[in-house]
């Protein structure tokens, strides 16, 4: 059995046979990040970006394009120090001020953030005497309104898209406006070519004569240039026809960008013109598209029509978008599923599965469900700026006055209340049942009572083809003890501490 290269060097380091001295390309780029700054203005930003990477006492590991970006971001603002200063200590908010007075826009806000973040970890260390960034305010960002594409624009795109593949994924964004992320993560199960149909969204899209002409030649190409593989995405490259991933968005996206009209302003414009076809009727284009992600507004409140609320398809105590019931049109869960989404929103984030907007994005859903308490509303009017630095004070307090439950970071049950939450995500067709196995298996190893038996079904998986059991047999076990973690209680009878 081949095993990934990974895997191999793991072994053999385990068996002491073999050590690997190559120097991680983190190093590497480091030591650039940091070159010509003041001695004391290095050692303390070195030690912020490793704390961004490893996490600290007080704060977890941050996504590993945070990590690679804020350091990017912060340097030109050091770099300009060092001229006159020797620590981060003598910079004053004048200078804060001075620095970002030239700059707008995405720039300005993205260098400002950054910036915030390493002085308030050098205030928490006690590095410098107070933080500089305060009261300075980062701003939202000002959306443009999106026009509709030219013709011009549409026809270099579709010039630019040469392959079988790019021309299916153009189409899935200008005809069905799926997003990027749908169209790496659709089976060959989702399409039917009997009724000529397509899953996205979990709605069943029908196809045009394009769309289902082009569906055509790419399975047909599809299972002529690969015939033997187990992948069983519908989209595969030459690189995940060996493995069961899915192809990278990267590579989804790589024939539009630089374009004018990118899969993402495609998407758009195809919404645009059914919205200028049809009116502005919310309720139409959900039924249309499904659910569509909601534009961040930091001054929402509850009593507000947010009629472009992304529902959480975690659960299903979401009525039909068809019918105008009680609140949003029919289409508001229940304070129960909105209580055990945001619980289950927050040990995910514990664990560092999710983003900290997407905690707010929950109390947000629950503020519409109904809960509203103090707490609540402070947390849900967090920008996604504000997110990464709020939510980690936020959240307990919000948590407490509904009478949830914040697990410590890093304890047995912060992990298995992370464990229950990917368990309901998988159960509402979120996740495969391989891709479950993988993620508790990637996180607990075998070491997790609770989770010992998925662990397990991970491992046959690698292992089917050498035994008598099937993918079907496997996966059905895999639902049973996904059933078996969501039916556990949610609410844990003793009160947690709270994150030091």
């Amino acid at each position: 059995m081949d095993l990934p290269i990974g895997h191999v060097v793991t072994i053999l380091e385990e068996m002491g046979i073999f050590e690997d001295d190559t120097e991680p390309c983190f190093e590497r780029w480091l030591v650039t990040r940091l070159e010509g700054l003041a001695p004391g203005i290095r050692a303390e930003s070195e030690r912020w970006t490793r704390v961004l990477r490893d996490g600290g006492s007080r704060s977890l590991p941050r996504r590993k394009g945070t990590v690679w970006l804020s350091p990017n971001q912060v340097r030109p603002a050091p770099l300009e120090w060092s001229k006159c200063y020797d620590h981060l200590r003598e910079v004053t908010r004048d200078d804060i001020l001075a620095h970002v007075k030239m700059l707008h826009g995405h720039r300005r806000r993205d260098q400002l953030v950054a910036l915030r973040s390493l002085s308030t970890w050098a205030d928490r260390q006690g590095l410098i005497f107070r933080e500089p960034t305060s009261r300075i305010k980062v701003g939202q960002n000002a959306y443009a309104v999106r026009q509709p594409l030219l013709p011009e624009q549409v026809k270099r795109s579709v010039a630019a898209a040469t392959t079988l593949a790019a021309r299916l994924v153009l189409a899935l964004a200008a005809v069905h406006a799926a997003w990027v992320a749908q169209v790496a993560a659709r089976m060959l199960d989702d399409v039917d070519l009997g009724s000529h149909r397509l899953i996205l969204a979990g709605r069943a899209r029908p196809f045009n004569v394009l769309t289902l002409d082009l569906m055509v030649e790419w399975l047909d190409y599809r299972r002529r240039q690969w015939p033997s593989t187990a992948n069983l995405h519908l989209l595969i490259n030459n690189q995940t026809a060996n493995t069961t991933s899915w192809a990278g968005k990267h590579w989804i996206s790589a024939p539009t960008r630089g374009q004018d009209a990118t899969l993402e302003r495609l998407r758009v414009d195809r919404q645009l013109e059914e919205a200028l076809t049809h009116g502005p009727d919310p309720l139409h284009l959900a039924e249309v598209f499904g659910p569509t992600r909601r534009p961040r507004c930091a001054t929402w409140t509850p009593q507000e029509p947010c009629w472009n609320r992304s529902l959480n398809s975690t659960f299903h105590e979401i009525c039909s978008t068809g019918t105008h019931g009680e609140g949003n049109h029919g289409r508001v869960t229940s304070t129960e599923a909105a209580a055990i989404a945001l619980q289950d929103h927050a040990a995910l984030w514990s664990m560092g599965e999710i983003r900290a907007s997407d905690v707010v994005n929950a109390a947000c859903d629950a503020l519409v469900a109904g809960l509203d308490t103090p707490g609540l509303r402070i947390l849900a009017a967090c920008t996604r700026a504000e997110s990464d630095y709020d939510v980690h004070d936020l959240l307990p307090a919000a948590l407490d006055e509904l009478s949830l439950a914040f697990y410590p970071v890093g304890g047995e049950a912060s992990q298995e209340a992370a464990a229950r939450a990917l368990a309901r995500r998988m159960l509402a067709g979120e996740l495969t049942p391989r891709e479950f196995t993988f993620r508790i298996h990637q996180r607990h190893g075998h070491e997790l009572p609770l989770t010992g038996r998925l662990a397990e079904l991970d491992d046959e998986y690698d292992i089917l083809e050498y035994g008598d059991r099937t993918v079907d047999q496997v996966d059905a076990e895999v639902t049973a003890e996904a059933r078996r973690l969501a039916a556990h209680p949610t609410v844990p009878a003793e009160p947690t501490d709270s994150p030091r």
